[in-house]
């Protein structure tokens, strides 16, 4: 498996953005990681103008929860 990853940072410096992408392949740049997996997480460095806590992509009638990632902040994610 092979990845890449980019993190920037919004123009205002409120939110930081990661790009994660993932191949079977060797790929030198996520414009590649784009025909394998592909991620994109967002989180706020300003909890006074926005907190992704209560944020969810789950719908409340989805009854597979194992289809779905739930929110959580990337140091939640990827530094376990």
């Amino acid at each position: 498996m092979y990845g890449i990853y980019e993190m920037s940072y919004g123009e205002q410096q409120i939110f930081n953005f990661l790009e994660l992408g993932f191949s079977d392949k060797p790929i030198h740049s996520l414009e590649e990681a784009l025909h394998g997996r592909y991620f994109l997480g967002v989180a706020c460095t300003d909890k006074k103008i926005c907190d992704f806590d209560a944020a969810s992509p789950i719908p409340t009638h989805i009854k597979n929860l194992l289809e779905y990632t739930p929110a959580r902040s990337s140091k939640d994610l990827f530094l376990q």
